[in-house]
């Protein structure tokens, strides 16, 4: 595991106007096939949390507004 990134591909600087983004320097940007891979695994377990009712933005909102 990179020793910059701790494994995120992403380092964060902080500047007179706040904080930036970028990718690491050794470990460079992702792969686009791994960045699609985990935003799938993402999508997957927001649709299965909204299945079992959890909490979500979207979800709670409306429950709220037929109450």
């Amino acid at each position: 595991m990179c020793q910059i990134c701790n494994g995120t591909r992403k380092v964060h600087e902080i500047n007179s106007f706040g904080y930036r983004t970028s990718c690491c320097p050794e470990c460079g940007p992702m792969e686009t096939e791994l960045w699609l891979e985990q935003q799938k695994a993402r999508k997957d377990w927001i649709a299965e949390m909204r299945k079992k009712g959890g909490s979500t933005y979207g979800k709670s909102r409306s429950v709220a507004a037929k109450s």
